[in-house]
């Protein structure tokens, strides 16, 4: 727990009650949840949890954009005036550990998980340092279970996560970063080279944003698996996909799961009535993917 928050306030101390205000009050309304048995209650329970952390991920991530195009939507109409340009700081990982911890209370809610016994492991599953960056998204069922017994990593468990480490570090060192100033070439005067760069430079951008992040994902279980902690793996071969759909289910694994199960489910139940399967799945996964779109950045 001391190394995660160190981890995090490498980048600033002041964002350091962030992270405790939306673990403390989810840690908190876990608990009510599972002892709640009044609807109106653990709705209202649920509704907090999620404005809490939605309102903290739109406020560091998406306050300059909404700001921006509220003011373009006021020109529109003839009103004039400038968007405020707020100093917000980037918060390291927070689209991260504000989907852990909304997963967390929605399987409460949903009776699909129970409620975290210990303040500090609940902090931990949130904050866990190799994980808070970029991923694997992992969800509660799967690390507190891990957290109720003596943590002592196995030698198969440090051989495992050294070798996930030295293939995510090749990854991300050797083939990402090298292949990247080529394609940054490349992308910033396209209009400069012929065809068959390209097709090189293009290419060369799906090795590179396939090896970074996957390399990240790679480095990151290893570590936790060196401490005895298993991550689940969040890339299978997606470039071996045999189709969208495939492929959708190798990449990024951790966060297409998330997205089917609180997002495109949920609303596939909501919509149960409406008999036109067709298209009701046709709205419901454009409400997926333009949720998911802007969850990767509003611009």
């Amino acid at each position: 727990m001391a190394a995660s928050y160190g981890f995090f306030m490498s980048w600033s101390i002041g964002l350091i009650p962030v992270i405790v205000i939306t673990s403390l009050s989810d840690f908190l309304i876990g608990r009510k949840l599972e002892t709640s048995e009044d609807e109106s209650s653990r709705k209202r329970l649920l509704t907090i949890s999620l404005l809490v952390n939605l309102g903290v991920l739109a406020g560091f991530k998406y306050a300059n954009f909404l700001f921006q195009n509220v003011f373009w939507a006021l020109g529109l109409l003839g009103v004039r005036g400038h968007a405020p340009q707020l100093d917000v700081p980037l918060l390291p990982g927070i689209s991260y550990f504000t989907f852990t911890s909304m997963s967390y209370v929605i399987d409460i809610y949903y009776g699909r998980g129970a409620a975290c016994r210990s303040a500090l492991d609940y902090a931990l599953y949130i904050a866990y340092f190799p994980k808070l960056l970029a991923g694997p998204i992992v969800r509660a069922a799967r690390f507190l279970p891990q957290l109720r017994v003596p943590v002592r990593a196995s030698i198969d468990d440090i051989e495992t996560g050294v070798a996930f480490v030295l293939i995510g570090a090749v990854k991300k060192l050797v083939i990402s970063d090298q292949i990247a100033p080529h394609v940054n070439l490349i992308f910033s005067a396209p209009n400069e080279y012929d065809g068959l760069t390209l097709v090189q430079g293009l290419l060369g951008y799906a090795v590179q944003i396939y090896c970074d992040f996957s390399g990240y994902s790679d480095m990151a279980i290893g570590c936790a698996r060196i401490m005895g902690f298993q991550l689940p793996n969040n890339f299978q071969f997606p470039y071996s996909a045999v189709s969208i759909s495939d492929f959708w289910r190798r990449c990024h694994i951790t966060l297409s799961e998330w997205f089917r199960d609180y997002v495109f489910v949920p609303l596939e139940l909501a919509t149960r009535r409406n008999r036109n399967a067709t298209s009701r799945a046709s709205v419901n996964l454009m409400a997926t993917m333009l949720l998911c779109g802007l969850w990767h950045g509003a611009g």
